[in-house]
């Protein structure tokens, strides 16, 4: 048997022995890890612009499959989890268009989001 059979073999009888929810959010927490991958490769000005693109596409595609049966599997012990993940899936999805838009030498628009008690992080300033 080849070394990549054997794998499947294992991963087919880890997944025959946990509950469906166990897939499923496993796939949420693996793409939300990639989408923070991304993430933290553009705050830290690393990487490239493919492969934050490729990790946020990555993470979004792993996210979405997930939320309905996170939803529908794990009750309401899972709905937070599942409202955190579609905060993170809009963003991510959003990213996207704005790497591609900074890829392509376009401008972005940057929106400012309040900081602590409503003030904006600029402190209010126009840029």
């Amino acid at each position: 048997m080849s070394p990549e059979a054997e794998l499947a073999e294992l991963v087919d009888i880890l997944f025959s022995r946990g509950k469906p929810i166990d897939v499923a959010v496993g796939s949420m927490v693996s793409g939300l890890a990639d989408i923070g991958n991304a993430l933290m490769d553009a705050q830290a000005m690393r990487g490239n612009w493919g492969s934050i693109i490729a990790n946020l596409r990555v993470g979004a595609e792993k996210v979405r499959v997930a939320i309905d049966p996170v939803r529908k599997m794990g009750g309401p012990g899972f709905e937070g989890l599942a409202k955190y993940a579609e905060r993170h899936l809009r963003f991510a999805m959003g990213m996207i268009d704005d790497v591609i838009r900074l890829q392509a030498n376009e401008s972005t628009t940057i929106i400012r989001l309040p900081g602590p008690g409503g003030v904006p992080s600029d402190g209010g300033k126009e840029s």
